[in-house]
């Protein structure tokens, strides 16, 4: 064959190759890779015991990855979001790679419980060049990390690992407020290709009426903690016990509160739904999820 023909069916099948790449973004580039627990700091301080029990009940407690090590498999979808950062951010521990979890923190959870010691991993931001100090303001700043006590007060930037500071038994702590954040949320997932909108609170006997807020992709970072740090101080409590009709009063406690007696958010930019109506028929929805009335009303199947 004449290997100008060759070459130029090469350059053909790279360039299709880059531009299917554009539709599936990082997701195709990114490298994934198991990544020891003791060296991953955590993002966050806060945790819901029922998250960590859900994905243990899912996964189970087998360590089937990672020759015995991981409860996730080496996929995108399983993979924990970082940022590296400097070889001095580990406490004690010289010129020890190391890496920033800023989200799934459940799913690093189980693992430890499990008796798990790595998690496969994807780097979403190299900071490694930085300093210490400069790293956790860059990191605030960012959006990558929220360590904030349930009082709302800021907590010392972390400088051991996330297997360490668990076992510490200080440092994490448990938050059924931001389980019931989550649970109430109407979670819109808007991309060139997908728009999609999800609610869980049918798994605590809520119906789609029980809707609390509006969480869209690539809003305010960690806006349910906010939320959950108001409640807090408004006295608001609720655990992981309740269901049904009783976990629907809470609800409706929860939005008088964080409407206020205006019908204005008291959490600067908190959507929360004005009143009790069906997700999937709400203009409100609509109009900050940027969905047609068909996709609101066929939203548990697009």
């Amino acid at each position: 064959m004449n290997p100008l023909i060759i070459v130029a069916g090469l350059i053909l099948t790279l360039i299709f190759n880059l531009s299917s790449g554009e539709d599936k973004g990082e997701e195709q580039w990114a490298k994934i890779e198991f990544v020891s627990l003791d060296r991953l700091l955590p993002g966050q301080n806060r945790y819901a015991l029922k998250n960590i029990e859900d994905k243990l009940a899912k996964e189970g407690k087998t360590l089937r990855f990672d020759q015995g090590r991981s409860l996730y498999p080496l996929t995108w979808k399983d993979s924990i979001p970082v940022v590296r950062g400097p070889s001095e951010l580990l406490q004690g521990v010289a010129n020890a790679s190391s890496w920033l979890i800023t989200d799934g923190h459940h799913s690093v959870f189980a693992t430890i419980k499990a008796g798990g010691s790595s998690v496969p991993v994807r780097q979403i931001d190299d900071l490694s060049h930085l300093k210490p100090d400069e790293f956790w303001e860059v990191a605030r700043k960012k959006g990558y990390i929220y360590l904030v006590s349930l009082e709302g007060n800021l907590v010392e930037n972390p400088g051991q690992s996330v297997r360490e500071l668990w076992h510490r038994g200080d440092f994490f702590h448990d938050d059924p407020l931001r389980y019931f954040m989550a649970l109430t949320a109407v979670r819109c997932k808007i991309g060139r290709k997908i728009k999609k909108v999800n609610y869980h609170g049918e798994e605590a006997g809520l119906t789609d009426s029980d809707g609390l807020w509006v969480k869209v992709d690539g809003g305010i970072p960690f806006i349910e903690f906010i939320a959950a740090n108001y409640l807090y101080r408004q006295k608001f409590r609720v655990g992981y016990e309740l269901r049904g009709a009783e976990l629907q009063k809470k609800v409706e406690e929860a939005r008088l509160l964080l409407l206020g007696s205006d019908g204005n958010d008291q959490v600067s930019g908190l959507l929360t739904l004005p009143e009790r109506e069906d997700y999937k028929k709400s203009q409100f929805v609509n109009k900050h999820c940027q969905f047609t009335d068909w996709e609101i009303a066929h939203a548990h199947i697009i």
